[in-house]
């Protein structure tokens, strides 16, 4: 999404130019006759500045960190990852990963799955940093997971089953060894010069208060959810802002990403997702992500704020205007 600089257009400047040659070049044909007066030369507008892309790391490219025959080594022939969700994680969290300069790579096998997030290290908190092997393996969570931080960048290596969670045999030894084998790759690459650990500008408490006074009918309370995977991660560094609320339509989950822009508009429609206009007359999409649950996402400037939950599919109007609320009080 690179902008290209305009082209000053200098054609009256070089017409001026071959005029006064012509005049200089007839002979004078009288004392009395009047100089040519010089054309005050037009100001060119100056050219509107390239934004530089963001510095991610690996380039942004996930064969950089693992080739194809190295994954097929290490777990057999990945299956084509789901387009759809693909999308719709880079609708969410993974936006502002990239904003950091980071990167969100997965890939999917016939007994399991591997993910891999990559983050600037100055965005992490410490207490996240590295992890112990008697704590990689989360059976709860059917996953086992690896941090480790390589020069400026933080990494966490994920592995679980997409079959039967009973035959998979965890392994903190295996997502240990993944992570040595991409950490000194990754220091081809430095972080962009933006991000850094930021303390939340959320206060949820007073957004609360501020959407039910706008929404009295809204009805909303502080309410609470288990998070897990790349939500976690953006939710624990703060690249990504959260409230979480409920009503008797359901659970409310709001999730505020500043500096990221509106989601692309080709994976909105990967998504299916559906225009909608909100109560205050911003435009935004309807994501439905199954029939009892759904997102509605809008853009404010460069923040963009989603609404996620099945208070979506059960009360469509009133989630939209918690969500115009919502904008209005950031």
């Amino acid at each position: 999404m690179t902008k290209l600089p305009r082209r000053a257009m200098a054609s009256f400047m070089v017409v001026s130019a071959l005029m006064l040659s012509a005049c200089a070049a007839e002979p004078e044909t009288s004392s009395s006759s009047s100089p040519t007066p010089t054309p005050t030369p037009s100001q060119s507008p100056s050219p509107t500045p390239t934004p530089e892309p963001i510095a991610q790391a690996f380039g942004g490219d996930c064969a950089e960190m693992l080739s194809d025959a190295e994954v097929s080594d290490l777990f057999g022939p990945p299956i084509e990852l789901d387009p759809v969700r693909e999308a719709r994680q880079r609708i969410a969290e993974e936006a502002s990963v990239i904003r950091e300069g980071g990167i969100v790579c997965n890939w999917v096998f016939d007994q399991v799955g591997l993910g891999v997030v990559v983050l600037p290290v100055s965005v992490v908190p410490p207490e996240l940093h590295v992890s112990v092997p008697e704590e990689a393996c989360m059976s709860g969570f059917t996953d086992c997971s690896w941090r480790t931080v390589s020069g400026p960048w933080w990494m966490e290596t994920t592995e679980w089953p997409t079959s039967s969670y009973e035959t998979w045999a965890e392994s903190p030894e295996r997502v240990e060894a993944l992570s040595q084998m991409i950490a000194p790759r990754v220091l081809a690459w430095s972080p962009p010069a933006v991000g850094g650990a930021a303390e939340p500008l959320l206060d949820c408490t007073e957004l609360l208060a501020a959407v039910n006074a706008a929404v009295p009918a809204a009805g909303l309370v502080e309410s609470g959810w288990g998070i897990a995977g790349l939500e976690a991660i953006a939710l624990m560094t703060n690249i990504v802002e959260s409230c979480a609320w409920s009503n008797e339509s359901g659970i409310i989950s709001l999730r505020v990403q500043r500096d990221v822009g509106a989601p692309d508009s080709a994976d909105l429609r990967t998504v299916g997702a559906e225009e909608y206009s909100l109560p205050n007359g911003v435009h935004g999409h309807l994501v439905m992500l199954a029939p009892e649950y759904g997102t509605l996402v809008a853009t404010a400037g460069d923040t963009r704020v989603a609404i996620s939950g099945d208070s979506v599919a059960n009360d469509e109007q009133g989630t939209a205007a918690i969500l115009a609320a919502v904008l209005d009080a950031l």
